[in-house]
């Protein structure tokens, strides 16, 4: 099998054939329907409504990224709720829902720190409400994401200073409700494909292309220098 052997992908990423995302922000158009919208009542009640600090579910313990190693090290400098099989305590769909419902922040730490590669993790506190913890920044780029609606872990030179601004926002409610302006410019609801990905896929397979038409390089498009491996590991020795 050659290099160029494929010419169509569908992944994660915007460059590919078909975007097939985990989620996506929608914006808002005159046509959106006025319950998908946030009001600003909606958001300040969700947020009077959070109790605690942070939480995190994960169920695979040794990742690529080395996330493992900021939660530790996190554990020991604020309020940390852990769940799933690195944690201990187990937590079904109910109680992750309501675990959303009560913390200010959710530690969306990936497995692998790849370009946009932003699974579910972090979308499902987003659309709770609950600020997402993620590791790198430029993981984002190219996503239409404001950039203040997340934190990420390398905007700050040392956990330390990390684990100080989670405890502020907490305690500050305007810096808290900060990270919420996305809310006046994206719907509520999650990502809406126009028609399935697999639809795209096979529509696509029923035009007739040439072969050779846009070949892809996938040693190019997927290269595995890409992913940052250790990233945690080499983010702590820098501090």
């Amino acid at each position: 099998m050659t290099d160029t052997f494929f010419n169509t992908t569908v992944t994660y990423r915007t460059d590919s054939t078909v975007f097939m995302p985990y989620d996506s922000l929608v914006r808002i158009t005159p046509d959106t329907p006025i319950e998908d919208i946030w009001t600003e009542e909606e958001v300040q009640q969700t947020v009077r409504n959070k109790r605690k600090l942070a939480f995190q579910a994960v169920s695979h313990c040794v990742a690529d990224s080395g996330r493992d190693f900021l939660t530790k090290a996190l554990q020991g400098m604020l309020n940390l709720d852990l769940y799933g099989g690195c944690g201990g305590r187990s937590c079904d769909s109910n109680c992750y829902n309501t675990e959303m419902d009560n913390h200010f922040f959710y530690f969306a730490f990936e497995n692998s720190v790849c370009p946009q590669y932003i699974t579910e993790k972090f979308w499902r506190a987003l659309r709770k409400l609950t600020i997402p913890v993620v590791l790198h920044r430029a993981v984002f780029s190219g996503i239409d994401i404001p950039p203040n609606a997340f934190i990420a872990a390398d905007d700050f030179g040392t956990v330390e200073e990390l684990a100080q601004y989670l405890i502020s926002v907490q305690n500050d409610t305007e810096r808290h409700l900060n990270h919420f302006e996305w809310t006046k410019t994206y719907r509520k609801s999650p990502y809406s494909y126009r028609f399935s990905p697999l639809c795209e896929l096979c529509q696509m397979l029923h035009k007739k292309r040439d072969p050779s038409e846009n070949s892809i390089d996938l040693n190019k498009f997927w290269p595995l220098k890409e992913c940052k491996k250790d990233f945690v590991q080499k983010f702590l020795l820098r501090n």
